[in-house]
């Protein structure tokens, strides 16, 4: 929520955040961890932060990911974190994990993120292919079996 209120977080005030919004899902809705899509829109957005500039869209482009970027909004997408093969995870990823995707470089073919799965995420570059073909959306749970792979995004505006 920083970007919208165009605050800079610190990281011990976003792992402050982070224990807040699971207590709050946790005494709401009894599980906290590897939320889904529609669950980050309904539960953390607009029932925890109240914030309703935000919209959710299934079965998209990377065109249409680059389209949202353009349009100065932020992208949230829920990952296969194994599919990313990025080094400073704890290999061989997670299963289920969040991007913050926030602009793209068209010169390099690449999707630049906020990845906070790993302390050197910040503006964390990917190539366009490699983020598109991870995205994939889970069910809310812990530990539960990943659901035939489907494309979500969360469009954040400010």
């Amino acid at each position: 929520m920083s970007w919208i209120r165009g605050t800079n977080i610190t990281p011990e005030k976003a792992r402050q955040e982070i224990l807040a919004i699971s207590d709050y899902e946790f005494s709401n809705y009894g599980v906290f961890l590897d939320t889904s899509a529609r669950d980050t829109v309904d539960r953390i957005f607009k029932d925890y932060y109240k914030y309703q500039k935000i919209e959710l869209r299934y079965d998209f482009s990377v065109e249409d990911i680059k389209n949202e970027l353009h349009n100065g909004s932020l992208v949230i997408t829920p990952m296969n974190g194994q599919e990313l093969h990025n080094p400073y995870y704890t290999q061989p990823g997670p299963l289920r994990h969040m991007l913050v995707i926030i602009g793209y470089d068209p010169d390099s073919k690449e999707f630049i993120t906020n990845d906070p799965g790993t302390r050197l995420g910040k503006q964390y570059r990917y190539p366009e292919q490699t983020l598109f073909n991870a995205i994939h959306d889970y069910a809310t749970g812990d530990d539960l079996p990943l659901p035939p792979k489907r494309k979500a995004m969360i469009i954040v505006a400010k």
